[in-house]
């Protein structure tokens, strides 16, 4: 009889730790579906990111990987880049802001293409400026045969399109002024969607605001005198 009630207690507990259990997935379940999902630091950026989040306002952060293909970078990328590629002619930095934005202080060796400029169409003429300033080249009447060609992966045809050529293209390294600002994430996916290949592209995520936590160096453009140290 005392094993009989001993099994039927043990029995209680198992049931009720699992009911216990169930309600308390099904109550995150039930959070989720209106609270972001973050996950830990990734390891090129100073800042958390938000891997996952249901419609909210325009105030909310940026996932953290605009593309996969897009590198993210933080400060010590930012200085290495800045020490060989810039110096080697092959890169740019662009910040993304407003022009009154930038004109109040920027990153050193960063030029100002505003985001908006990256979302106009292709036929645009800023646009087309900005991106052969980049590096890339407009292509006319391409031979069909050698289009099919290239779409195969030849003659470097990955970073081709019908219409631009960003074979020899510069790396970009594009910011804006937080983690939470959409201006890059939207210029980077005007490039994308230009062509431009993702490989040569790089995203400081942090931003201005980071770079000004840090103490690091901030350029006035007008003047060229050094805002911050």
């Amino acid at each position: 009889m005392k094993k009989l009630l001993f099994a039927l207690t043990f029995l209680t507990v198992i049931l009720t730790v699992s009911a216990v259990q169930a309600k308390g997935a099904s109550a995150n379940r039930q959070v989720n579906r209106s609270m972001p999902v973050f996950t830990a630091t990734d390891s090129s950026t100073t800042t958390s990111s938000v891997t996952a989040y249901f419609p909210c306002s325009p105030a909310c952060p940026e996932q953290i990987k605009i593309d996969k293909r897009v590198h993210n970078v933080a400060e010590l990328d930012v200085f290495k880049f800045m020490q060989t590629a810039i110096h080697s002619g092959r890169a740019m930095i662009v910040d993304t802001r407003r022009p009154e934005q930038h004109k109040r202080g920027t990153i050193p060796d960063s030029i100002n293409i505003p985001y908006t400029t990256f979302e106009k169409p292709l036929s645009d003429k800023s646009l087309v400026r900005v991106l052969e300033q980049l590096g890339g080249v407009k292509r006319n009447h391409v031979n069909p045969l050698l289009r099919l060609v290239e779409k195969l992966g030849l003659f470097q045809g990955n970073d081709k399109t019908d219409q631009w050529d960003f074979s020899q293209a510069k790396e970009v390294l594009l910011w804006c002024d937080n983690a939470h600002c959409n201006q890059s994430p939207r210029a980077i996916k005007g490039l994308l969607k230009a062509g431009y290949p993702a490989d040569k592209i790089s995203y400081y995520r942090a931003g201005m605001k980071m770079w000004q936590t840090l103490g690091l160096k901030i350029i006035v453009p007008h003047t060229m005198r050094i805002a911050s140290n």
